[in-house]
């Protein structure tokens, strides 16, 4: 898809001049061309056209998945992280996605950290989260965010990992990741 000009959008060979209008519209004839316009009450989009039947179609939304997990994972290892969660998708096609993530943490030590990432097949590190509970709160902060991110055609296993700073326990529950297509 490319935009021609501010009105006219080129979608696969075709220019799509969409039109804003309430009630009856009187729509030119172009060669190539399919003309959008919604009739006002936003209850779909109605198309005129001299290419034959087209098919309007949105990938917004598609390829939804989710996964959570409300009980405690706990860890005081150092070394290397250890997954608290795992999403597995489907064999996506290639596209822009939306990954979210949700998850409350805790560290009892003030001067312990919990180091916390998220990846996508071990390698694309999309969040990295790294704290202290120097008040020595005993509430179990929320950390959540979301990111677009362009992936490839296949499956793919989006990790939440988290590892101590110390050889102290730190916490992580409630704990949810999501996925879906926005291009």
């Amino acid at each position: 898809m490319s935009i021609v000009d501010e009105n006219i959008i080129n979608i696969k060979g075709c220019l799509c001049i969409p039109i804003k209008s309430t009630g009856d519209v009187s729509i030119p004839e172009y060669d190539n061309t399919v003309i959008l316009y919604c009739d006002g009450d936003t209850s779909g989009i109605k198309y005129k056209n001299n290419l034959g039947k087209v098919s309007l179609s949105s990938v917004f939304g598609s390829e939804f998945k989710n996964i959570s997990n409300n009980g405690e994972s706990e860890t005081n290892n150092k070394n290397s992280y250890d997954t608290s969660l795992t999403l597995t998708t489907d064999d996506l096609p290639s596209g822009t996605y939306k990954i979210s993530w949700y998850y409350n943490w805790y560290c009892d030590d003030t001067k312990t950290e919990i180091n916390v990432k998220i990846d996508v097949d071990d390698t694309d590190i999309i969040h990295t989260h790294v704290e202290r509970n120097s008040k020595r709160q005993t509430t179990y902060p929320i950390e959540s965010g979301f990111i677009d991110i362009q992936l490839t055609t296949g499956v793919k296993n989006i990790k939440l990992k988290f590892k101590s700073s110390t050889s102290k326990d730190v916490l992580l529950s409630n704990k949810r990741l999501e996925i879906f297509r926005i291009i």
